[in-house]
């Protein structure tokens, strides 16, 4: 990263110096949030409003989001998303319409806002050509309905999950969601040492999950494996 920083200071190439700061803010982010934000508010400054490196500005206000939500920081957060939102209404396409309202559904779903990430999902028509977008949409509303035991609908946007194609990289990226889907209808159908095991695969050191999404199942699967008596799993 010190090495992109030169060369783009050499080059006076704001794009550069933007990607190292995006770069080091991934790295940093473990270690330190704020300090992360810091460089991504760096790098959204140096992109500016142009429109040949809009991908990536969507990236960096989608990981600042992330930061501030993390610190607790919601009215920030909330401000930072209504630039998202707002930046996919001036550089508009299909796709990043309907990612930007999953990613607006998930989000919600975090916070508590349950009625208004279904609102956000209703508003959206999630097709197999979405990919990770339609797995991740239909197993929000799979755990809504699920906690607030809705069998029906439960059964129904599982019976969708399980038809949707979904390779490794999906798994992947949307299994801290669609994982605790799963549990969570097995354990509301009487049946815990299934929903256990759904959630405890999760933690296979072979499977490529992102630590960084524990927080979505970890505690779930405390619960369920001490209620089932397995404690050395817990």
């Amino acid at each position: 990263i010190r090495e992109a920083y030169a060369a783009a200071e050499r080059t006076g190439d704001r794009w550069a110096t933007a990607t190292a700061s995006q770069a080091e803010g991934m790295i940093l982010l473990p270690e330190s949030i704020q300090r992360a934000n810091a460089l991504y508010q760096r790098a959204l400054a140096l992109l500016g409003d142009d429109p040949q490196t809009a991908d990536q500005r969507m990236i960096v206000l989608s990981n600042l989001v992330l930061g501030f939500d993390v610190m607790s920081r919601m009215e920030e957060g909330d401000a930072a998303f209504a630039d998202v939102q707002a930046f996919v209404q001036k550089y508009p396409s299909a796709m990043s319409q309907t990612s930007i309202q999953v990613y607006a559904a998930l989000r919600h779903y975090d916070i508590g806002q349950w009625d208004d990430a279904l609102a956000e999902l209703e508003s959206v028509e999630l097709r197999p050509e979405h990919g990770r977008y339609a797995v991740l949409g239909f197993s929000i509303a799979a755990l809504i309905a699920g906690h607030r035991d809705d069998r029906a609908n439960t059964a129904e946007k599982l019976a969708i999950l399980a038809r949707l194609p979904m390779g490794e990289q999906i798994i992947r990226n949307c299994g801290a969601v669609l994982f605790p889907a799963r549990a969570l209808a097995e354990e509301r159908e009487g049946r815990p040492h299934q929903a256990v095991e759904i959630l405890a695969s999760m933690l296979d050191p072979d499977r490529d999950f992102d630590s960084d999404d524990r927080f979505r199942f970890v505690a779930e699967l405390v619960r369920i494996a001490l209620a089932t008596g397995k404690r050395d799993l817990a």
